[in-house]
C-alpha cells in the first residue's frame, strides 16, 4: 500500500509539474485547469479544491478541538463540549486570517521556529532512548492504515 501511494503522489505531482513549467507565467490550478480541460475543467477544479480544503479544514478543527478538550481535562479535570470548542477553534482562525497576512506570516515563522526548536530537541533528547533493535522490525499489514494521512498531507501541501 505505501508503494501505490508513494507511486500514485510521485506521478501526480510530476505530472501537476510539467503541467505547470509548459506555462510562460505564473498559473494557479484554477487556470491551468481553464487552459488545459476548458471551461468544465475549470468548474470540476473549482469543486474538486472547495471539497478538499473542505475536508482539510474539518479534519484540523476536528483535530485541534479533540486535542484541546483532552489537554483541558487532563489539566483542570473538567470537560467542555467539543461544539463549543470546535466553535472557539473556527473563530480564533477566522480572526487570524482576518488579521491579515503580515501578521499571519510573522505567527508562521514564529511557530516554524518553535518546530525547528522542538525537533531539535526531540532528536537529542530522544537519541539516547532509542533501540535500534526496533527499526528492523517491519509489519506492512498495518501500512494501509498510514494512508490518509499521507493523502491528507498531500493536500496541505498543495
Amino acid at each position: 500500500y505505501f508503494l501505490f501511494a508513494w507511486f500514485y503522489m510521485t506521478s501526480s505531482g510530476l505530472v501537476l509539474l510539467e503541467v505547470n513549467l509548459s506555462f510562460k507565467k505564473e498559473v494557479s490550478f484554477i487556470s491551468m485547469a481553464t487552459q488545459t480541460l476548458g471551461r468544465f475543467g475549470r468548474y470540476v477544479a473549482i469543486i474538486t479544491f472547495c471539497f478538499l480544503f473542505y475536508s482539510l479544514i474539518t479534519a484540523f478543527i476536528t483535530g485541534i478541538s479533540s486535542l484541546i478538550i483532552e489537554v483541558f481535562a487532563s489539566y483542570f479535570d473538567k470537560s467542555i463540549s467539543f461544539p463549543f470548542v470546535s466553535l472557539v477553534v473556527t473563530l480564533f482562525f477566522t480572526l487570524v486570517v482576518f488579521i491579515g497576512v503580515k501578521v499571519v506570516d510573522h505567527i508562521n515563522r514564529l511557530m516554524m521556529l518553535g518546530l525547528v526548536v522542538a525537533y531539535i530537541l526531540l532528536l537529542v533528547l530522544g537519541f539516547p532512548h532509542v533501540n535500534t533493535n526496533l527499526l528492523i522490525t517491519r509489519d506492512w499489514g498495518v501500512a494501509f492504515f498510514a494512508l490518509p494521512v499521507m493523502i491528507i498531507m498531500f493536500g496541505f501541501f498543495s
